[in-house]
Formats: structure tokens, sequence, C-alpha cells
């Protein structure tokens, strides 16, 4: 309650500063409440006046950044170092979402055999995350059962909750399906993924945005872990 007053007392303050922040869809079940709340009530130094407003936007992070229509953005390596500059957030594997009721709560790790007659709830196919994980079903002489594609990370939680399949994704996205109470685990093969915030090259950061930026690293920092078991 107490810290729910605050913010509250803070936004009441209004606003002097807007920050326009470019990041995926599914970062925004709970990565930018979080960096709202970092910025509000944990930086000594914003000021009192200020508050920062997530103006969040579902896809196409660096060209937002690129044309001046977001401040900051939350994106993928690689990037070319020519146009951005970045700062870590965190790096993530492959894991499988699924009903906490499901068979493959009993294993530690999910590999290519084990999706043979599963449903799937994958990304569209213009993702590389799709051509991995359906390459290496095919490699294993396993075709895919796609139950429901979708086109934006996010929206396959709701339908693996439903017990209608299940899907592939990676540790940083999963973990912001916490409510939901789904069962994660590893899954091999595995890329890995390097998440970082980023800003144009060469662009000049006033004192809202330094904060801004470090709101949005300590509130990685501050993210729980994926659990392995529903």
């Amino acid at each position: 309650m107490h810290c729910r007053a605050t913010l509250a007392a803070r936004i009441s303050r209004r606003v002097s500063y807007r920050l326009f922040l470019s990041r995926p869809s599914a970062l925004g079940v709970f990565a930018s409440g979080r960096c709202l709340s970092t910025a509000v009530l944990g930086s000594g130094g914003w000021p009192s006046t200020a508050l920062v407003e997530l103006i969040v936007v579902a896809r196409s992070q660096k060209e937002h950044i690129l044309a001046g229509r977001a401040d900051l953005g939350i994106s993928r390596l690689p990037l070319d170092p020519g146009l951005f500059e970045w700062a870590p957030l965190g790096s993530a594997r492959n894991v499988c979402i699924f009903h906490p009721d499901h068979r493959f709560a009993k294993q530690t790790c999910i590999e290519a055999q084990d999706l043979a007659g599963e449903t799937i709830v994958d990304i569209d196919p213009q993702f590389a995350a799709h051509q991995m994980n359906f390459n290496a079903l095919r490699f294993a002489g396993i075709e895919p059962d796609i139950l429901v594609e979708f086109d934006c990370n996010g929206h396959e939680a709701g339908y693996v909750s439903a017990g209608l399949g299940i899907s592939i994704t990676n540790e940083i996205i999963a973990r912001e399906y916490g409510a939901f109470h789904l069962g994660i685990k590893p899954v091999e093969p595995s890329a890995l993924y390097h998440y970082v915030v980023i800003w144009l090259k060469g662009r000049t950061f006033s004192n809202a945005l330094n904060v801004s930026l470090e709101a949005i690293i300590a509130a990685f920092s501050q993210m729980p872990s994926v659990k392995g078991d529903p």
C-alpha cells in the first residue's frame, strides 16, 4: 500500500518529461511496469516533478529509433554499430512452455523428438525463431502439428494455459508469463539470445534520459529467473 501511495503521489505532480520506449509486445506483461516503477520510485536522481511515461510499440524497435519516434528501445543482438549504441540487459536460451498438467512436467529437458504428436502454438514463419524450431523438428523426421499460429510474441501464453498446445520461446519472454503458472523446461538444441537497450548512435542524453536508461537496466536485473518446474 505504501508503494502504491508513493507512486500515486508522484504521478499527481504530473509529467514534465515523456520517454518513448520501443520494445517487443511480450515485454509489456511485466517488464514495462517494472521499468516504470523503478524510474518513478527507485531513483534518487529522478526530478521530483517529472514522470517517465512508457509509450510502447509492439514491433520494429530499430525502425522507431532511427526515425526518431522512440528514445530507447529493447532489442536483440546483432545490431549495426554504425547506427546504434546499446547496453546489455540479459541473455536467454530457448524454453518450452506448457500447461502444468502436461507430460513434459516430468522431464528435465525437451528435445525435438519429444514434440512428436504434440499440438504446437507457434510464431509466424517470417520470424527466425520459427525457422530454427521447425528445422530442428524436421531434421528429427517430425512434421510439426501447428494448431495456432500468431504474429507477435505474447499471444502464446493464453493458448498454452488453456491446454491447446505447447510453445517454444526463450527465457526472457517466458518469465513475462509468471501469472499464467505455466510449466517451463529448457529446450535442446537451443539458440542464445542477447537482449539490449538501444539508442541512436551519438545521441546526447539528458539527465531524465540517463535515469530512464538506468531504470530499464535495473528493472531487468531485478526480474525473477525462469523456474524449471510448473
